[in-house]
């Protein structure tokens, strides 16, 4: 028996040992059971070495708890962590992912275009949540990548690195990360930021696109100096069809500086969907290969931001250019024979064609090619009045982000037919508002008694905005899971998959059902109201400039018992007891944004709790 099998049939706490699934630099996988859940399990087992390095046990317990906090539907669930005494073993229990890897998928070659954008987009939505949330993956590639039943990547092994070392070395002296996408700052002993987990998606990107690495060298110290001073490979010239507006993503995620990077990961995952105009269906019916060619080019026009275009090769860019140049043309063919037309009949252009905008003429140096099909874009107004019809572009595709999922009660299993709430908070991460009509829907699975929609505000960019989604877990026994989206008015999608999963159990009821011996009668319940904070006890630290305090949180109204949670509702917001310890700026009142949840009620509370002394010299 090799020895990655010796933990097969042994106990993990409430798991069992199935069989070993894989080999990682910092860990084995197995497959494993929790046997009351009747349920399978990733449990990753960490290499015994790492124990010795000084300080590894208090990084490994505040990093996994960091991650088992990520609610995202694009990173995987952390279930559980802990360590076996009489192993000497530190390991962590997450969901069981049963689709392949990325890197599984690519060994069938590149993955078609529009795919490998949507892929890419969906795991820069999950590296813009965990990012604002101070987590950094510091090893993103293909491995790391997988898929569920339904397709749906999940970005796996988030805060391993950092459980392994802060300063990019592991203990054994090997570098943190796989020198194939690692970013050029991390090469030269950075321990890695936001930027360079974009770099290492922009190399994934590349790999997919062209089913090929970028840098490759025979040995990882080559490969990494490539990464720090070698210019990247046009991916264009091993797909001569590559969309400009893919590859000028790429271009710009592989950037040899960070700050010349996108600035979040969001912005990348929009950069993304605009490059494929993510409002259109897929492509389901072949495309001949004489008009192919033009019809891709012309998207890449259309989503390629300011400064890329100048990027491509001299062919690549005639073929970008063609299409506004022509439209530019026929305008001034109709506009010019329209003066002539005045001229004979005494009117001017004004009297003709009063709705009608000014047409901007084209540029003749060929360096300003961009600037001309951004004016072309912006100053044609097609009327009524003339006969050619030049369709515009939405200049924003709106997107929704998931920033946390919350369910009350927030078991792992619960009882059948047990009341439950999901709070979903949502952000927009567009740069234009929302539209009226925008709306969470149902879009697969056991909708649980929740209802098929639910309307949005149309908040503004950056802003957001709490869903509670009642639903009833159902009475047989087994794990469900249902399905939702935020979608435009007219259905089209706006978000990635927002999965809700529950395991009913055969548990106790929580609150047993009363046998009703009397006659019910109305009582009005009063309100869920936020009473004012008081404070218990304060003092001044000069030292630091600051000054720290206990507040007692009361509420009235609801059902009586009361949840209170800090800014949102997550988990590792509650605040305990109703008891509220804060530190803040010496003299300055503390802000304070309180959730209150009592039975299906909720509301937010905001207010600012005053320094309670004179601040005079």
């Amino acid at each position: 028996m090799s020895s990655v099998n010796y933990l097969v049939g042994k106990r993990l706490g409430k798991y069992v040992v199935v069989k070993h699934q894989a080999h990682g630099g910092m860990a084995e996988v197995y497959l494993g059971k929790q046997e009351q859940l009747d349920r399978y399990v990733a449990i990753k087992v960490l290499h015994p070495f790492l124990a010795e390095d000084p300080g590894f046990v208090d990084r490994f317990l505040r990093e996994a708890r960091l991650v088992a906090a990520l609610r995202h539907p694009n990173i995987v669930q952390v279930y559980d962590f802990d360590h076996n005494e009489a192993l000497d073993i530190y390991y962590m229990v997450m969901e069981y992912i049963n689709g392949p890897s990325l890197k599984k998928r690519l060994e069938e070659g590149p993955i078609p275009q529009r795919e490998s954008a949507l892929i890419a987009a969906a795991i820069a939505d999950a590296l813009d949540y965990a990012h604002r949330r101070e987590m950094v993956h510091r090893d993103i590639k293909p491995a790391n990548i997988m898929f569920t039943a339904e397709g749906q990547p999940v970005l796996t092994d988030f805060g391993i690195a950092r459980m392994v070392s802060v300063t990019g070395l592991t203990a054994s002296g090997a570098m943190v990360g796989t020198p194939a996408y690692m970013a050029p700052e991390i090469g030269t002993g950075d321990s890695g930021s936001p930027a360079s987990d974009i770099y290492s998606l922009g190399v994934v990107l590349y790999q997919m696109l062209t089913g090929r690495l970028p840098f490759e060298a025979d040995v990882p110290m080559g490969v990494i100096l490539k990464h720090i001073s070698d210019p990247v490979p046009y991916p264009s010239q091993f797909v001569p069809d590559l969309l400009p507006s893919l590859e000028a993503v790429i271009l710009r995620a592989m950037a040899k500086r960070p700050e010349d990077r996108f600035q979040t990961a969001g912005e990348m995952a929009q950069a993304l969907r605009e490059a494929i105009d993510v409002s259109l269906p897929p492509v389901t019916t072949p495309i001949p290969a004489s008009v192919r060619e033009e019809d891709e080019t012309g998207s890449g026009l259309r989503r390629t931001w300011p400064g890329t275009a100048t990027q491509q090769t001299e062919p690549v860019r005639r073929k970008v250019w063609r299409w506004p140049f022509i439209v530019l043309m026929l305008v001034a063919a109709v506009l010019l024979g329209s003066v002539g037309w005045t001229r004979f009949n005494g009117r001017s252009l004004k009297d003709i064609f009063p709705n009608s905008g000014t047409v901007a003429a084209p540029s003749t140096a060929e360096a300003q090619a961009s600037q001309v099909a951004a004016t072309a874009t912006a100053a044609i107004t097609p009327t009524a009045t003339l006969a050619l019809v030049v369709p515009t572009e939405e200049s924003c595709v709106p997107r929704a982000e998931v920033e946390h999922l919350y369910l009350t009660p927030p078991d792992e299993s619960v009882p059948p037919k047990t009341a439950m709430m999901a709070y979903i908070t949502l952000r927009n991460g567009s740069i234009c508002a929302w539209e009226k009509g925008t709306h969470l829907a149902l879009v697969y699975g056991d909708s649980m008694g929740a209802p098929p929609t639910l309307p949005l505000e149309p908040i503004p960019s950056g802003e957001r905005q709490q869903v509670v989604l009642p639903f009833t877990a159902p009475e047989a026994l087994g794990e469900y899971a249902m399905h939702w989206e935020v979608q435009r008015s007219d259905g089209r999608p706006m978000s990635g998959d927002i999965a809700i999963r529950i395991t009913v159990a055969d548990l106790p009821p929580f609150t047993p059902t009363p046998q009703a011996t009397f006659t019910a009668t109305n009582v009005v319940q009063p309100p869920l109201t936020m009473l004012e904070p008081q404070l218990l006890s304060w003092q001044d630290d000069p030292s630091t400039n600051q000054w720290e305090g206990v507040l007692r949180l009361t509420a009235e109204g609801g059902s009586g018992t009361y949840l209170f949670y800090l800014d949102h509702v997550a988990a590792g917001q509650e605040i305990r007891d109703g008891l509220l310890h804060f530190r803040w700026t010496r003299c300055q009142p503390y802000p304070l944004r309180i959730i209150v949840i009592s039975g299906d009620e909720s509301l937010s509370w905001e207010e600012e709790i005053p320094y309670p002394a004179s601040c005079g010299d």
